[in-house]
């Protein structure tokens, strides 16, 4: 029954809806691809338009282009064989086919967990996962990411097998680039000199050849993507720096001083996390510290790089699971799921209350407005979309519509007010995982 249960869920969020926003931009490649090739994707910016962005490294755009393949001949065959395949069954194959290589690397994530912690991660992992279940729904590639740095790290400690661990955390940083923050703890577990340069040598000559044909024929277009539009971008959702530009109501010389010291900042803060938590320990670096390490520094991650979205929840949670039920730290699986809803908070207010006005939301990363409305009835499958819209209707010329403009007016300094308590509640778990590394000391 307990496999029944959880099918129904993950197949459920597969189905109820997506980020609009994102898998419009994911389609877009592939019309790009078709007007220009799939080696000058990276020109689509600059030829067809931001909406044509890609701004990923290659492999969750070939992940994604040959999936939308996938599913556009399995619908092409279904309206060939069933006449009445009616257009709600057909929207709902197509989200669970296009998420479908997210769900395998979900599933494949649970499986290793049970294994390796038993059933309370699991069930952590798939019926209790705000993460998972986020993620999943939105339609996000950070659980490619979560299985790959989960298989380096199983890898690593389980099987003594680096070249292999750095295999899979090469491709974790094809996925997201950041992940590379990770490689310090790894490499202070691996201690060998040896070691760390040959795990390093992996790992750029993976990344090399996957992004070679790209970064080749179109250098200038392939850094601008990929690395300089993350760097220009202003703060969002519930990043540490996103509280002064939003108590400014935007001010672009606030934006300018955040974009010149967060990165410095940030990278300071790593290293002193990562510094105290190595003595702490006594210097002694086994699994428990890797792990607890690589999730001081994804929880910093997640309260002081510059963009933070839920989905990066996501990266480090299956650490956190095998910390809490490999280790006695039971606490860690709560305390991180209630971090990720407050995570998650935020950015759905930011939607869901310029919808319930009928006023526009600004998107940072773009600089202009767009209709909160429209996102939110798009990113609904049907018939939920059209419900949510008469109610939105029937608010309109309801009493309630006057509140929902006034909160939308000081939506800023709701948001600042939110993005603190996660904010203090990052800082506190990060203190306390620093004293269970001083408990562990040998």
């Amino acid at each position: 029954m307990k496999y029944v249960v959880t099918a129904a869920v993950l197949v459920a969020v597969c189905v109820v809806g997506w980020n609009w926003y994102d898998v419009r931009i994911f389609l877009n490649w592939v019309l790009a691809v078709r007007q220009l090739s799939i080696v000058r994707l990276y020109t689509a910016y600059d030829v067809l338009g931001p909406q044509y962005r890609a701004v990923y490294p290659p492999l969750p755009i070939l992940i994604f282009i040959v999936t939308n393949a996938f599913t556009s001949h399995i619908l092409e065959a279904l309206s060939t064989f069933a006449t009445h395949f009616i257009a709600i069954a057909r929207c709902y194959l197509a989200r669970l086919t296009l998420k479908l290589p997210l769900l395998v690397s979900v599933l494949v994530t649970g499986y290793l967990l049970k294994r390796a912690c038993g059933k309370s991660a699991a069930f952590y992992w798939f019926v209790l996962g705000v993460p998972t279940l986020i993620t999943l729904g939105a339609y996000q590639f950070d659980p490619f990411v979560a299985l790959l740095l989960l298989l380096s790290l199983l890898s690593l400690t389980r099987y003594k097998r680096y070249w292999l661990s750095a295999i899979f955390f090469a491709l974790a940083i094809l996925v997201k680039p950041l992940v590379a923050v990770f490689f310090v703890p790894i490499a202070l577990y691996l201690a060998k000199p040896r070691k760390v340069v040959s795990y390093a040598a992996i790992i750029a000559a993976l990344c090399f050849a996957i992004s070679a044909p790209f970064l080749v024929l179109e250098p200038k277009s392939f850094i601008e993507n990929v690395v300089g539009f993350h760097m220009h971008r202003p703060p969002q959702y519930v990043s540490f720096w996103n509280i002064p530009v939003l108590l400014s109501a935007r001010n672009h010389r606030i934006e300018n001083v955040v974009n010149l010291v967060w990165l410095p900042a940030y990278a300071t803060l790593i290293s002193i996390l990562i510094w105290l938590a190595f003595k702490r320990a006594g210097k002694v670096f086994d699994e428990k510290l890797l792990l607890l390490t690589i999730t001081i520094v994804g929880i910093a991650t997640l309260a002081f790089n510059k963009v933070v979205n839920p989905s990066y929840t996501l990266w480090i949670y299956p650490l956190t699971l095998m910390l809490a039920f490999g280790y006695g730290m039971e606490w860690l699986a709560l305390r991180y799921n209630v971090l990720s809803v407050l995570a998650c908070i935020w950015p759905g207010l930011y939607v869901a209350i310029p919808a319930l006005a009928n006023k526009p939301m600004y998107v940072e990363e773009v600089q202009r407005y767009i209709s909160a409305r429209t996102l939110l009835l798009n990113s609904l499958s049907p018939p939920i979309n059209k419900s949510v819209e008469k109610i939105l209707h029937s608010i309109d010329s309801s009493p309630l519509h006057r509140y929902t403009v006034t909160l939308y007016h000081d939506l800023d300094v709701v948001g600042a007010a939110l993005i603190a308590i996660y904010v203090t509640l990052c800082i506190v778990t990060i203190y306390q995982l620093l004293r269970e590394a001083r408990s562990g000391r040998r």
